[in-house]
């Protein structure tokens, strides 16, 4: 597929999505470049969805996302389902490389989102789809009336951890602080939760197992002591790598690899704008993802005009 539109977006996630619905909103023309994950990024892991709309019931991450692409293909998107391998900046034009072909767009909002971090101990990627998930709402059926622990301790990791409460006899949650980052209704929840227990202050050194998770140690960062607990599932929730490869040379990035960007979601490239949890200073809930993908979309909205 060729083609030249006003604007692109790459990612399909929730930020991708939104950014293409306002976009089309605003009367530009625009290529929604998807890729070839399924469609909603990491928001898929998420089985409910509390409050995204005022007074609305809770959606799953899959429906939202399913339900956005749709309204976005009546709305006149293009939509492109394979990756994007190249961006290189040509004039006042960028020139986006797709497994379906070559792209032209006068601007463009990347939202290729992160990926899950995985512990780097040993047994950890051995035991990958073995006993060791990043997703409970995949998983979590398979571990009624058995023990599993959460390693993390933002929301993704209490709101997993909640999940797992209705399968598991036991939830562990393993902290690397003395506290959790998470949002004060989850942490007032699950403290009410005899099933669960907490490590604070703790490093993970090992996922232990043959064919299947069977413990995991620990050792306190207070006292270095050790422990082996005993174990069926973990499930780690440490942060997220952003995935910046295909922006390298045209944006500069933060300490932590993520993009650096004005308010308005531009980068270091004119009319290339960064969203979502690629960007530095995103604060990693879903409402933030979508206010980042407003402002971009009407920023570049507005461009079109001049």
């Amino acid at each position: 597929m060729t083609g030249q539109f006003d604007i692109a977006v790459i990612g399909g996630g929730i930020a991708g999505l939104t950014a293409v619905q306002h976009a089309l909103a605003g009367g530009a023309s625009v290529a929604h470049i998807v890729g070839a994950e399924p469609i909603g990024g990491l928001v898929c892991n998420v089985g409910e969805l509390h409050g995204f709309l005022a007074g609305s019931q809770p959606i799953s991450g899959i429906d939202l996302a399913i339900g956005l692409s749709g309204a976005n293909a009546e709305a006149g998107a293009t939509e492109i389902y394979g990756d994007a391998a190249g961006l290189t900046q040509d004039g006042a034009t960028f020139r986006i490389q797709t497994d379906d072909g070559e792209i032209r767009a006068g601007q463009v909002i990347a939202a290729m989102g992160a990926r899950l971090r995985m512990l780097d101990v040993p047994g950890a990627k051995e035991l990958s789809g073995r006993g060791v998930s990043q997703c409970a709402w995949c998983d979590g059926a398979l571990y009624k009336g058995r023990e599993v622990v959460v390693v993390g301790g933002g929301d993704a990791a209490l709101e997993e951890a909640l999940h797992l409460t209705q399968f598991a006899s036991k939830v562990m949650v393993v902290t690397h602080g003395d506290g959790f980052r998470a949002r004060q209704s989850y942490v007032a929840k699950i403290a009410d939760i005899e099933t669960v227990e907490f490590r604070w202050m703790h490093e993970v050194t090992e996922i232990v197992g043959t064919n299947g998770v069977e413990a995991i140690r620990l050792t306190d960062k207070q006292s270095a002591a050790t422990e082996e607990i005993p174990c069926n599932g973990v499930f780690v929730f440490v942060g997220l790598d952003p995935n910046t490869a295909l922006l390298e040379g045209l944006v500069r990035l933060d300490a932590e690899g993520r993009v650096v960007t004005s308010e308005a979601m531009e980068t270091a490239t004119s009319r290339l704008f960064a969203i979502g949890a690629l960007r530095s200073g995103y604060r990693g809930r879903l409402a933030h993802a979508l206010g980042d993908a407003a402002t971009a979309a009407m920023v570049a909205v507005a461009n079109c005009a001049e």
